[in-house]
């Protein structure tokens, strides 16, 4: 897809939504590869220290590596906190305090049965690649099973206090319901936005989770339980935020203890932690990333690259109708990413959000599968750090539409 942007014309940046946040640096250098780096004009990181994984890679030694950090840090920010203000005070409403249990474990807990997620760059072996994904697999499959025999566990020790549990979108979540089996206490949520629950709950437990960075940013306890350890799979930065625990007695004091305390304001890092934070995330200061991201696109599109010439653009528009048409066959599939069902389950629509609760087990408890309602009312716009508001054109007060040069990519 690269290769036909670039021939009709196109610019590239690249966006890393997840930074070093949940790989290792030799995991991360395995994913990067020239057949996508080689084509960008500029990439944005998280923070300085992500650059020179950029450099290491090879084919970004002489490309525009531009530390902006993420926009979805933006709205653990106090300028943005009152976007999600509505469902916050709605979830308080409803579970007063509670434990948030967050999942990652899409890899060997796919909605979609034998789907594996782990791609690496075309210049890594087969061997080498099938070595590193089968340590994988078996480090995160511990995870999950220690993770499932946790739930009934910690929630007899909380109840009545209620623990909700939010797996990653594209996990299935019938193991987790099974889990919660007679636990009335136990939710299972579907959908909704993780940067509402965040502030919503008392505690945050997780392995390895980038929302125990966003948790910690907006004073939320982040707790890592870690009962099995992999030197390189295992993700240092979520789990150096929190309080670690490798024993789940241990940990279930833990999450009592601080569910029961009543809220006496936000947990500060103490100073190890919150040097860890800054040495990894930039801007939690300052110009907003997306404000920094439309700087730094601006400049590229004052200054863009020479056009495609028109054989390179006649090559690539037939390789662009080709394309379409394979996707379109392919979204039959439900393992494409363009499937009504897979797009369902990753993004359900907030217009037919419900909720739902019944039995699942043996006595008179239960456990609810819960979609969050949509947000009754948001403010249309937000005064920056600069005085400029966001969700508004800038440098563009006509409100015109200007031509497009750039195509902005997650990487």
């Amino acid at each position: 897809m690269f290769r036909i942007l670039g021939g009709l014309g196109h610019s590239i940046v690249g966006l890393d939504k997840e930074g070093r946040v949940n790989v290792s640096d030799e995991m991360l250098l395995l994913k990067m590869g020239p057949e996508v780096l080689g084509r960008l004009g500029a990439a944005f990181a998280w923070r300085e220290n992500d650059t020179r994984v950029y450099r290491l890679a090879g084919c970004m030694a002489q490309k525009a590596v531009v530390v902006t950090r993420n926009p979805r840090i933006d709205l653990q920010r106090s300028g943005l906190a009152g976007y999600f203000s509505g469902e916050v005070a709605m979830i308080r409403e409803r579970y007063r305090q509670f434990a948030l249990l967050n999942t990652n474990f899409a890899m060997v807990n796919h909605f979609i049965a034998d789907q594996t997620r782990f791609k690496t760059a075309d210049w890594v072996s087969e061997d080498k690649a099938e070595a590193m994904k089968s340590r994988l697999l078996g480090h995160k499959t511990r995870l999950l099973d220690a993770f499932l025999e946790l739930v009934p566990r910690l929630a007899d020790s909380l109840h009545p206090s209620p623990m909700i549990i939010r797996p990653h979108p594209l996990e299935n979540r019938q193991p987790w319901i099974d889990a919660a089996s007679g636990l009335a206490n136990v939710h299972v949520m579907h959908g909704g936005s993780i940067v509402a629950l965040l502030p919503a709950a008392d505690a945050l437990i997780h392995n390895g989770c980038t929302s125990a960075a966003e948790a910690v940013i907006i004073g939320t306890l982040a707790l890592s339980y870690r009962p099995v350890k992999q030197p390189g799979f295992d993700n240092d930065l979520p789990n150096g935020l929190s309080r670690e625990f490798e024993d789940a007695d241990t940990l279930i004091a833990a999450v009592v203890d601080i569910v029961s305390q009543r809220r006496d304001g936000r947990h500060q890092l103490d100073p190890k932690r919150r040097a860890l934070l800054d040495s990894h995330i930039a801007a939690l200061s300052g110009p907003l990333a997306c404000e920094r991201l439309m700087d730094e696109i601006e400049r590229c599109h004052e200054s863009p690259e020479p056009p495609a010439g028109l054989t390179r653009r006649l090559v690539a528009r037939p390789h662009l109708a080709a394309r379409r048409s394979y996707r379109h066959i392919r979204k039959r599939s439900i393992k494409a990413k363009g499937n009504p069902v897979y797009l369902r389950h990753k993004f359900p629509a907030s217009a037919s959000a419900k909720s739902t609760s019944g039995s699942t087990g043996s006595g008179p408890r239960s456990v609810a599968s819960t979609v969050l309602p949509p947000r009754r009312s948001c403010p249309t716009s937000f005064a920056s750090s600069t005085g400029r508001p966001i969700g508004r054109p800038r440098g563009n007060t006509t409100g015109e539409r200007r031509p497009t040069r750039y195509s902005a990519r997650n990487m």
